[in-house]
């Protein structure tokens, strides 16, 4: 379960914020069915200490994030199978071609093009050492405007700069930071440093 926090003492800025957040990643989700995009379960708003909080409960990845599978690896000095190495890389590339490219004639719901802008090691989740899952899309946006989606869907973050340097700083790409790439770009980068990371084992 994913929860969305208030950041210091609760307002209604920070209020207005946290239920933005919520429903932006809600609504990626919905429209993100694929084997390598975490599967959204169910949503919902509840009251802790008189402060109302949402939530998103996802599907069970048992192996936690790759993050922390790469920690123990390093801890325990256990070996990656190169197979297990490779799927994961397919399994990321796979999951971030989906949202990159948005093919709508599958037949499923029509979506837009969505550039992740957070794609980092803690980001993914294993559901097995050679099944890899997209996760965590709070600083996910549109990569088309709505009029160019019949549908609609996606508007909430339309008006999001795109070459804006969001995300965790080791995972940005120079290009981003001088402002000459655009978001999509940025994730593919991001995209190299993980496989990088967990091929060499650190």
């Amino acid at each position: 379960m994913k929860i969305f926090r208030h950041k210091g003492q609760p307002s209604e800025a920070t209020s207005t914020t946290v239920q933005l957040m919520w429903r932006k990643e809600f609504e990626h989700l919905n429209l993100c069915a694929d084997e390598n995009i975490v599967k959204r379960e169910g949503a919902g708003r509840f009251k802790y200490h008189g402060t109302l909080n949402y939530a998103i409960l996802l599907e069970y990845c048992p192996m936690g994030s790759l993050s922390s599978y790469l920690d123990k690896v390093q801890n325990e000095n256990i070996e990656i199978p190169l197979g297990n190495s490779l799927k994961l890389a397919q399994d990321i590339a796979s999951g971030m071609e989906f949202l990159h490219e948005a093919d709508s004639q599958s037949g499923g719901p029509i979506r837009v093009p969505v550039a992740h802008r957070d794609i980092k090691s803690s980001n993914i989740l294993l559901k097995a050492p050679d099944h890899a899952v997209i996760s965590d899309f709070g600083l996910a946006i549109a990569l088309r405007a709505p009029s160019s989606h019949p549908s609609g869907q996606n508007s909430i973050d339309m008006d999001v700069n795109r070459t804006k340097q969001c995300g965790t700083p080791r995972y940005l790409s120079p290009e981003l930071l001088e402002g000459q790439i655009g978001v999509h770009f940025a994730d593919a980068f991001r995209q190299g440093l993980i496989m990088l990371t967990y091929l060499c084992n650190n």
